[in-house]
C-alpha cells in the first residue's frame, strides 16, 4: 500500500461501515491533508467522495436551497473584499457555485 493511502486509510475504509456507496469526511480536514487526501483517493480508484462536516450549519444551507431547487454545482474562486498585500489585487477565495434550477 503506497504511504499516502496508509495515512488516509480510516478515512478511506471507514464508509463501508456506514453502508455508503462512496467515501464520507466527516472530521477536520487539515489543509496540509488535502493533497494527500486526494492522492490516497486517485491511488484507491475512487473517484467520488462527500464530505459531511457540519460547520456553523452550512451543510443545513446548502440542504436548504436544495429544497428550492438551488443546488451546488462547482467549487470556483472569486475576488475578496480583501486586498492581496503582494499584487495590489483583490484576494481570490474558494466559493461554492450554486445552480438556479
Amino acid at each position: 500500500m503506497a504511504k499516502s493511502i496508509e495515512k488516509y486509510d480510516r478515512i478511506i475504509n471507514r464508509w463501508t461501515e456506514a453502508d455508503e456507496t462512496r467515501p464520507n469526511i466527516d472530521g477536520a480536514i487539515w489543509d496540509e491533508d488535502i493533497e494527500g487526501i486526494a492522492a490516497a483517493m486517485r491511488e484507491s480508484g475512487i473517484s467520488e467522495f462527500t464530505i459531511s462536516i457540519n460547520s456553523l450549519s452550512f451543510l443545513q444551507t446548502l440542504d436548504a436551497f436544495k429544497g428550492y431547487g438551488v443546488v451546488v454545482q462547482d467549487v470556483v474562486k472569486v475576488n475578496s473584499l480583501s486586498t492581496d498585500f503582494r499584487t495590489g489585487e483583490p484576494q481570490k477565495i474558494p466559493a461554492i457555485l450554486m445552480k438556479v434550477m
